[in-house]
């Protein structure tokens, strides 16, 4: 209604006194109308800005997310390792706990990367290991075992992307030698 009154006044050929304004003396009184749109630009700027925060903190709330369900999953594939310990000979301890990872977190669609370390000895990494790779020595008594896992965290917020970010969680657990 305050844009119709802009208009309305413009649009009028005569002043108080009746006098006939010129059409360049019509557009100024358009342009002079008072602070009308002032509002709708406020509203529009500050709306603009509340949804790009709101997106940035959206975006950093599914990666906190995302970062406690791979520590609760790599936790719980720690222990579910360190139970395999006194597996039968011929089962794969790093498979069975690469799924059952991947079992405990279902919504992280995107590939998993799993470490498996026993005391000092090198990192298995092919998620594939024998029975006697993961159980310590008689002579160490016991070791622990560290499974660290990496998720790829993607995002976009408006025309920035986050391609290199990385989820780390790690856990480990206390295995005991086979006497």
């Amino acid at each position: 209604m305050d844009f119709a009154r802009g208009l309305n006044r413009a649009a009028k050929p005569k002043t108080a006194t009746g006098r006939i304004l010129s059409p360049v003396e019509r557009v100024r009184a358009c342009l002079r109308g008072g602070e009308d749109g002032q509002a709708l630009v406020e509203a529009a700027i500050s709306i603009t800005v509340f949804m790009m925060i709101m997106m940035c903190i959206i975006t950093l709330s599914i990666i906190y997310k995302n970062q406690i369900i791979l520590t609760q999953a790599v936790g719980s594939s720690a222990q579910y390792l360190q139970s395999l310990t006194t597996a039968p000979a011929g089962t794969d301890p790093c498979a069975l706990t690469y799924s059952y990872l991947q079992g405990a977190a279902p919504t992280l669609s995107q590939t998993i990367t799993v470490h498996f370390t026993l005391g000092s000895n090198p990192v298995i990494t092919n998620n594939s290991c024998s029975l006697s790779e993961i159980q310590p020595s008689s002579s160490a008594g016991s070791e622990n075992i560290k499974v660290e896992a990496w998720y790829p965290c993607t995002f976009v917020v408006l025309t920035f992307s986050g391609t290199g970010c990385q989820i780390y969680a790690t856990a480990s657990e206390v295995i005991a030698a086979n006497e």
